[in-house]
């Protein structure tokens, strides 16, 4: 029966459908005691009297009508004194002839509004006379549970279920205590008992929705809305996975509307039943239009309903507040304070109005200082934001509080609609958008957008803020990965997004890619050109293509820009000050650039981008040539500082390349390592030190940087090529050894080198072949074996086919060499040709293979090819020498004279095409015109051996 479920309705504060039960199931006095608690519930106390009164008669339910029908008196704004007395008196003249039965409903009705003490004194009563009580035990669990006392409820829910397995009430309740895997097999026994009831359906699919499988969430609400299509629970969890896990709002939004509908259907609709939806759907949309237009709706009707109920007032309050909708939400705050004019809520709001209008201003700052006293040491969390809002210095304990009260609230609850509205990601957002622009604030904004996004994976606005913070830790690829998912699973349209793309594609120089993002977003959304970010981009683009003049205008025009709601953060205001400094000095207007950098210190000084400010400065006075100045202004940036390490590699710069001096160039990395010995620095004092020719100092500090790392196979490798290097060769074989996989390849090379090739080939073993073959093939070959090396290339190339063009390339490139060896000079040709087949622009084939058509004489493919070439690079050597060198075959001397000419014109130092051209002058009794090329060869190389060689011929 319909009726077996009125408890459940009751706990799920679904008041309304207990009405409409009631009325549909007949006029039975424990349907009426029912409805009468539902409208005492609804805040229609006269109505619930006036259901109650006529049953209080009935010995079954007397004690607990009357009960609530007095408490129901005592609410009424008038008081009925005589009506009191005579409930009051009754209840005493029950309780003392009072059965089992009446004792139930009276704990049941007591416990249903909220009356848990009286409820226990009538429970405990009850079970005295009847210890074996199942409807008793099963109530008494229910009430254990509301008050928090697990392992009791449990008991007696197990003591009923022993008594009467078919107990509903029972059932449920051990349902809700124990794990959800058995909850949802003991729910799905109640499934099949009760095919055409909805709520061991709902219960379902709520414990499935707790451990998020939202693929079984779904079917089941799919499976309740088809046997009630209005079911509000069903339709609900529909829209919070549309709008939550999809980003779907166009079927979030249309949804949504029919839950409205639904609602404003519902005469009988409480307080909770219209306001839940509201307080849901608006925290985790992102403060999406439509949605707000939606539950401003509900909550409006709500008001209508309820229009003296401070919690409907303030919730339409919030919504005009977070809808913009300023004037109104001041009007419903003002109204609540009339009501009750020491609502924390109201003057929380209200404050929180003034902000917005006026900013910080004393008004506010003192109200703010009230409200926190009168609200005590327990600070609400909208209340900790204010007071942060307000906080002249640093906010981020008041912030990281309000955040804690949230996610403390939120994780006392189920995954699920409740969970939302006490996680509140709204309000997190706005916490987020508090922290300091800084490193450590950017981090603590990370934190908490994670939570958010961990909860709502399809909230756009919270992953693009995500993607921004990460980005501004130097986390760009985390940033990217969000960014790609949001554009091809949630919202493929989001200019936002694009936009935010490119910006990072840009701080890593991928700037062809950052110029495509560009332009996808404009495809979006024509309006982002109107954005300082975009002609900040633009801007660093145009610096990179050397375009100095047009990334002067786009800086600017950024600069006039950067207003409204798309502000640039102080990060991006430096970069642009930098970038439109470092175009100035290009353009040779140091002038320019130094009142740029004045600008910029005036907004950035104090903050993380001053630093930069300091590299811009140093880089100019670099320019002006001042270079004590540039490492004076680059060595005031503290360790601690965010640009240390990069005014450090300044200042080795201009110690290694302008002041030629290699130790204080180690110095300046030794100093980083000071400060911070990690692997990464002492990585890159060892790479000092091999900069300026110390391999032994390198190899020390890498090993240093091994006991950090011990494991990291790329440091083992680096520290192997050092040894190598020094020709420590026992020392690297051990360092490639350790690096496992990744120094195979580089252990059997060094293997080769020194002739061990029965080592160098059992180096590779566990390597896949198209990894290995190239070097195979080498150990191969330096054994003696070329025709070995030919069958590995050969099996490669054949399992390669086209997926890896490179590869394939260079095996086609080795065989012909191999078969070049062999003298097998048809089966080279065919592999130059496969090779160039694969990379048909590969300058390195055509010459090998246009030198193998010399060496066999076939001169004429010689000549076409090299011609070839020089159509595309006039500037090819070794091309233009083949040439000449054909033409001095074929006897045309005046055509060879006129290519080796060609190419000393370019490289009076190249002694083969001297040689050639005194051979070719010679023949043509033309010697003096050599004189002016040998003198040429004289002024940048006079003690060569090549000249000298050239001179004696």
């Amino acid at each position: 029966m319909a009726s077996d479920w009125l408890p459940y309705y009751c706990r799920e504060k679904r008041y309304g459908t207990m009405i409409e039960v009631v009325q549909k199931s007949g006029n039975d006095d424990k349907l009426k005691l029912q409805h009468g608690v539902a409208l005492f519930l609804l805040h229609r106390v006269n109505e619930a009297i006036n259901i109650l009164e006529p049953i209080i008669t009935n010995s079954s339910v007397s004690l607990g009508a009357a009960n609530v029908c007095l408490i129901a008196h005592n609410l009424c704004e008038v008081i009925d004194k005589e009506a009191v007395s005579h409930l009051e008196w009754r209840i005493l003249d029950e309780e003392e002839k009072v059965g089992e039965q009446s004792l139930y409903y009276a704990a049941l009705s007591l416990l249903q509004i909220g009356k848990a003490e009286k409820s226990s004194d009538y429970l405990n009563k009850l079970l005295e006379k009847d210890p074996s009580s199942v409807t008793g035990l099963a109530l008494k669990g229910w009430l254990e549970l509301s008050l928090g006392k697990i392992k009791n409820a449990s008991q007696a829910f197990k003591v009923a279920l022993e008594k009467d397995k078919s107990n509903i009430e029972a059932q449920l309740g051990e349902i809700a205590i124990i794990s959800v895997k058995d909850g949802i097999s003991k729910i799905n026994q109640l499934i099949v008992r009760y095919p055409s009831s909805t709520p061991p359906l709902e219960i379902k699919m709520k414990l499935q929705l707790s451990i998020k499988d939202w693929t079984l969430v779904i079917d089941t609400a799919n499976r309740i809305l088809s046997l009630q299509p209005n079911n509000l629970p069903a339709l609900q969890i529909k829209t919070l996975h549309q709008i939550v896990i999809e980003g779907n709002y166009e079927d979030g939004c249309l949804n949504l509307h029919r839950i409205v509908q639904e609602l404003e259907k519902h005469v009988n609709a409480s307080s909770n039943e219209l306001l839940f939806p509201v307080k849901l759907f608006s925290h985790i949309c992102g403060r999406h239009s439509r949605v707000l237009t939606e539950t401003i709706r509900l909550a409006e009707k709500a008001v209508s309903l309820y229009p003296t109920l401070p919690d409907a007032l303030l919730e339409l309050a919030e919504q005009f507040c977070m809808n913009n909708q300023i004037s109104e939400a001041s009007k419903i705050y003002r109204s609540v304070t009339k009501l009750d004019d020491s609502s924390v809520k109201a003057l929380t709001g209200l404050t929180n109005i003034q902000f917005i209008e006026s900013g910080l201003t004393d008004q506010v700052q003192q109200q703010v200082e009230f409200l926190a006293e009168v609200a005590g040491p327990d600070l609400s969390p909208e209340l900790l934001l204010l007071r942060a809002r307000c906080e002249a210095k640093d906010p981020t304990a008041l912030l990281d509080k309000a955040v804690k009260a949230k996610l403390s609230s939120a994780s006392l609850q189920k995954y699920g609609p409740q969970y939302f509205v006490e996680l509140d990601p709204d309000f997190l957002m706005e916490v987020a958008k508090q922290f300091p622009e800084n490193i450590e604030g950017t981090k603590k904004r990370i934190k908490v957008l994670e939570a958010i996004t961990d909860a709502c994976p399809g909230l756009a606005i919270a992953l693009l803020y995500l993607a921004k913070s990460l980005a501004f830790c130097e986390k760009y690829s985390d940033a990217v990965e969000i960014l790609q998912r949001l554009l091809r699973e949630i919202e493929p349209s989001n200019a936002e997004a694009h936009l935010v793309l490119a910006q990072i594609l840009v701080e890593q120089e991928q700037f062809t890619e950052a110029q495509t993002c560009l332009e996808q977003g404009l495809s979006c959304n024509l309006q982002i050109q109107e954005r300082p970010l975009y002609h900040l981009l633009v801007g660093t683009m145009q610096r990179n293509q050397g375009d100095h003049s047009a990334c002067v205008k786009s800086m600017q025009t950024a600069l006039t820009a950067n207003n409204g709601d798309y502000k640039l953060n102080l990060r991006e205001i430096g970069s642009l000050y930098l970038e439109l400094s470092t175009s100035l000095m290009a353009l040779d207007q140091p002038e320019e650039a130094g009142k740029i950098l004045n600008d910029a210190n005036k907004i950035l000084s104090g903050t993380e981008q001053e630093s930069r400010l300091t590299i811009a400065n140093s880089d100019l006075a670099v320019f002006r040539g001042d270079y004590m100045m540039a490492l004076t202004l680059l060595s005031s940036i503290r360790s601690e500082q965010n640009y240390y390490l990069q005014a450090c590699k300044k200042m080795a710069d201009i110690h290694l390349n302008k002041l030629k001096d290699a130790q204080a160039y180690a110095d300046c990395f030794r100093q980083l390592v000071d400060s911070k010995p990690t692997t990464e620095n002492l990585i890159m004092l060892g790479d000092a030190y091999m900069a300026i020719q110390e391999p032994d100092l390198a190899v020390k500090t890498y090993e240093k940087a091994m006991q950090h790392s011990a494991s990291d196979p790329k440091l083992s490798c680096r520290l192997g090529r050092v040894l190598v290097s020094t020709h420590q060769y026992g020392k690297a074989v051990k360092c490639f050894r350790e690096a496992g996989q990744e120094g195979c390849i580089e252990l059997a090379e060094l293997l080769v080198r020194l002739g061990q090739f029965d080592s160098a080939e059992a180096a590779l073993k566990d390597t896949p072949l198209t990894q290995k073959a190239l070097v195979l093939a080498k150990v191969h070959e330096k054994a003696g074996n070329v025709n070995k090396a030919l069958k590995v290339l050969e099996e490669v190339r054949e399992t390669l086919g086209s997926s890896d063009v490179n590869l394939a390339a260079k095996t086609c490139l080795q065989m012909a060499e191999y078969c070049s060896m062999l003298r097998d000079h048809d089966t080279a040709i065919n592999h130059y040709k496969r090779a160039l087949i694969y990379q048909p622009d590969d300058a390195h084939a055509q010459i090998s293979l246009a030198r193998l058509y010399m060496q066999v004489n076939d001169w004429s493919s010689c000549q076409a090819l090299c011609s070839s070439l020089l159509n595309k690079d006039p500037n090819n050597e070794p091309a233009l020498l083949m040439l000449a060198d054909l033409a001095y075959r074929r006897v045309d001397f005046n055509d060879a004279a006129l290519h080796f000419a060609t190419l000393l014109e370019r490289h009076p130092d190249y002694w083969i095409a001297l040689a050639r051209l005194i051979e070719v002058k010679r023949r043509t009794a033309q010697l003096p015109d050599v004189k002016s090329f040998l003198e040429a060869a004289t002024n940048i190389a006079p003690n060569e051996p090549g000249l000298s060689y050239c001179t004696g011929l």
